[in-house]
C-alpha cells in the first residue's frame, strides 16, 4: 500500500515538472527586434602614437633693469595683459638723472671748446696765407681743433649712454604680453641682472615635446598633427615647424615644437600630441555600438541564425565617431550597431537568420 502511494505521488511530481517545463519554454521565447547590423572587419591605417608635451607662449622674456635704484612703482600684478611699450616698474631717478645732468654739462664745455678751437683754427688757416705764422703753428691749431671735435663726439655719446639708462629707469613691456608674475616690491633695490618682472607673448602657442628616436622619423617640419589637451579636454591641430637634428644625450630624444592654430590656450598646459606612425591593421567599429555598464565595455553579436550574444571588449578612441577594438572581437562578426541600450542575451534580429 506504501508503494502505491510512493508512485502515485511521483507520477503527479513528475507530471506537473513536465507542464512547469512548457510554461517555462513558453515564457522564453525570444523577443525580435529591428536594428542596423554591421560586418566587423579589420582596416589597414597608420598607428597613433600619443607624446606628452606642454603648451609655451610664442616668446617669453623676463625682464631687467640697467640702471640702479630704488623702486618706486610697480605697475603691474600677474594675469594683467599689457601692451609693447607699457611702463611696468619704474625706478627712483635721481641717480640716473644726475648722470644724464653730467653727461650733458661735459657735452657743453667740449661744444664750447671746440667753437674756441674751430675760431683759432680759421684765424691761423687766414695768418698763414699771407705768411704771418708758422707751418707749425697752422699745425697746432689744427690738432686743437681736432681734439675738440673728437671730445664732443665723445660727450655726446655719452649723453646718449646716460639718456639711455635714465630711460632703463621705466621698464617696459618689450611685445604685447601677459604679466607672470613680478619679483620685486616697491622699495626693493633694482641693479643690472636682477629679474624684475616676467612675461609671455598673448600670440603665438607652441607645443614643446621630447620625440623618442624610433617616431622622430615620422615627424616632418610642415606636418600636420593633432594634440589632446588635458585640462580643458579639447582637441586642436597644430603645425610642426622645428625638429632638433640631433638627440639630448642625456635623455637621447628630440626636441620637437608645433605651432598650434589657436592662441586661446594657457601657457603650462599639459597635453599629448597624436603622433602617426608605420601602419597596423585595426577593427574599427562605430563608437553607437558599444554599450557600457559597471565598468564593462558590452557589444552585441549576431549569430547566423540571427540571435544576439553580449561580449566584452576592449577598446581606444580613434576620432571620427569611432573606436578601436583592442580586444573582445576577432572580425568578420556580426555587430549590432547604433543602439540606444542593452539588448538582452538571446534578442532575435528581424530579417537575419
Amino acid at each position: 500500500m506504501i508503494r502505491l502511494v510512493f508512485l502515485i505521488v511521483t507520477t503527479a511530481a513528475l507530471m506537473f515538472a513536465g507542464c512547469s517545463h512548457e510554461a517555462e519554454t513558453s515564457a522564453a521565447d525570444p523577443v525580435t527586434i529591428s536594428a542596423d547590423v554591421m560586418k566587423v572587419e579589420s582596416k589597414v591605417s597608420p598607428r597613433e602614437v600619443e607624446v606628452y608635451g606642454t603648451i609655451h607662449a610664442g616668446k617669453e622674456a623676463t625682464l631687467t633693469s640697467r640702471a640702479t635704484g630704488p623702486v618706486v612703482r610697480v605697475l603691474v600684478g600677474a594675469g594683467d595683459i599689457v601692451k609693447k611699450g607699457d611702463v611696468l616698474i619704474e625706478l627712483e631717478e635721481r641717480m640716473s638723472g644726475g648722470q644724464l645732468a653730467q653727461a650733458q654739462g661735459a657735452l657743453a664745455q667740449a661744444q664750447a671748446a671746440l667753437s674756441v678751437a674751430v675760431k683759432n683754427y680759421t684765424r691761423f688757416q687766414s695768418l698763414y696765407k699771407k705768411d704771418a705764422c708758422s707751418e707749425l703753428e697752422l699745425d697746432m691749431a689744427r690738432m686743437q681743433y681736432e681734439q675738440a671735435s673728437g671730445a664732443v663726439e665723445q660727450a655726446s655719446g655719452a649723453v646718449q649712454t646716460a639718456a639711455s639708462v635714465a630711460d632703463e629707469a621705466k621698464v617696459r613691456a618689450p611685445f604685447d604680453a601677459t604679466v607672470v608674475q613680478t619679483m620685486i616690491d616697491v622699495g626693493d633695490l633694482a641693479a643690472p641682472g636682477r629679474p624684475l618682472v616676467q612675461v609671455q607673448s598673448n600670440a603665438g602657442r607652441e607645443f614643446v615635446m621630447q620625440i623618442r628616436a624610433s617616431l622622430v622619423d615620422y615627424m616632418k617640419i610642415g606636418d600636420e598633427i593633432h594634440i589632446r589637451l588635458n585640462n580643458p579636454e579639447r582637441l586642436v591641430e597644430a603645425v610642426i615647424t622645428e625638429v632638433a637634428g640631433g638627440a639630448d644625450p642625456a635623455t637621447h630624444t628630440f626636441l620637437v615644437k608645433a605651432v598650434l592654430s589657436s592662441d586661446d590656450v594657457r601657457a603650462g598646459v599639459a597635453g599629448h600630441a597624436l603622433i602617426k606612425s608605420e601602419a597596423e591593421k585595426k577593427l574599427l567599429v562605430p563608437a553607437n555600438a558599444i554599450y557600457r555598464t559597471g565598468g564593462l565595455e558590452l557589444v552585441s553579436i549576431v549569430d547566423g541564425e540571427g540571435t544576439t550574444h553580449t561580449r566584452a571588449v576592449t577598446t581606444r578612441a580613434s576620432g571620427s565617431g569611432m573606436v578601436e577594438i583592442l580586444s573582445g572581437l576577432t572580425g568578420g562578426e556580426e555587430l549590432v550597431i547604433n543602439r540606444t541600450g542593452p539588448i538582452s542575451e538571446g534578442t532575435r534580429i528581424e530579417g537575419l537568420r
